[in-house]
């Protein structure tokens, strides 16, 4: 007599692979235009799409992106469709223009969206428009990523000299000061501390003003090309720390981390001189990579940044690869 035996597996699909599977049978479409920092569009710009392929896709078609290549002729917005999507890069680019790269992530949100054009195959579209920033006179500047500046020294004022790369003495090595820092500490309950970085200049009229980021604005070329002649504030602070709610302590930052991660950058102006007959402003120009890095602990703070200062008083800041600073430190810096 013989038994047989019968085995059923039921085989459960995860929730993130469902997804992925569902995703395999989407249809995306990206419509793309790239036009200067007016809005015009600019005809013969070259784009290169990087499509990142779902860790399923990638299984089946063995390839981690999927790149596409087309020109923009001015007129109609280029049109790519693809199955599926995880992640998208655009690069653009044309000679007379500094190149720009932007990576888009796409969200649970615009998969589910994809539902709401109603077409019948859950069909998703798309729009990005990338701004391309003109080269105008690229030149030889005073470029530098600075050193990690530790300190535990509070209350106490330290220059940095853009043109030497380095804290003034005797912090430093720095001549003459540009730039102030200023470690302030303020002692808590407990664990809990507050350490602030303020940033102010030696001239009344010197300053800064912060850009956020703009949609398509990731251009190679740092803020622009010229600096602004006014609207330059005296002082900026960045606050970090521990505090203690209820019972527990818990790590913050002001500006956020959000706020932070928003700014592209800085312009500044230092070294000012006023006429007092005319009102007449001579400075020397210049502009930070942002967000200045502020990192603190219980005992003193630490900063670092990348700077990018004017050899003389134009407002003119395209850098063309070739630093003043001697022996700088040019690792990681690619922005002009």
């Amino acid at each position: 007599m013989k038994i047989l035996y019968f085995i059923f597996s039921i085989v459960v699909i995860p929730p993130c692979l469902a997804i992925n599977l569902d995703l395999l049978k989407d249809n995306l479409t990206v419509h793309l235009e790239v036009v200067d920092v007016d809005g015009n569009p600019i005809p013969g710009a070259k784009l290169e799409l990087y499509f990142t392929h779902t860790g399923l896709q990638r299984q089946v078609s063995g390839d981690r992106t999927k790149v596409f290549k087309r020109e923009f002729d001015g007129e109609e917005k280029v049109t790519i469709k693809y199955k599926s999507y995880k992640s998208i890069g655009i690069r653009a680019k044309k000679e007379e223009y500094w190149p720009s790269f932007m990576r888009y992530n796409f969200t649970q949100k615009d998969r589910t969206d994809r539902e709401t054009d109603g077409s019948p195959n859950g069909h998703y579209q798309k729009e990005f428009t990338i701004v391309l920033r003109k080269k105008e006179n690229p030149r030889p500047m005073f470029v530098h990523k600075s050193k990690y500046h530790a300190t535990r020294t509070f209350n106490t004022p330290m220059g940095y000299d853009f043109e030497v790369g380095d804290l003034v003495e005797p912090f430093g090595t720095g001549k003459t000061t540009d730039l102030i820092f200023t470690l302030h500490q303020d002692k808590k309950e407990g664990k809990a501390y507050s350490h602030r970085l303020e940033m102010t200049f030696p001239q009344p009229e010197d300053g800064l003003i912060i850009i956020n980021k703009e949609p398509g604005s990731e251009s190679k070329l740092l803020l622009g090309a010229v600096a602004p002649e006014n609207g330059y504030v005296p002082e900026l602070n960045y606050t970090k720390g521990v505090e203690k709610r209820g019972w527990k302590f818990w790590v913050f930052q002001r500006p956020s981390k959000e706020e932070l991660e928003n700014v592209e950058g800085y312009w500044f102006r230092t070294r000012t001189e006023k006429n007092p007959e005319n009102g007449e402003i001579k400075s020397r120009y210049g502009k930070i990579n942002g967000p200045i890095t502020f990192l603190v602990d219980e005992l003193g703070g630490a900063f670092y940044f990348t700077y990018y200062f004017s050899p003389n008083q134009s407002r003119l800041l395209e850098w063309n690869g070739e630093s003043l600073v001697p022996n700088a430190n040019l690792q990681s810096v690619k922005k002009r």
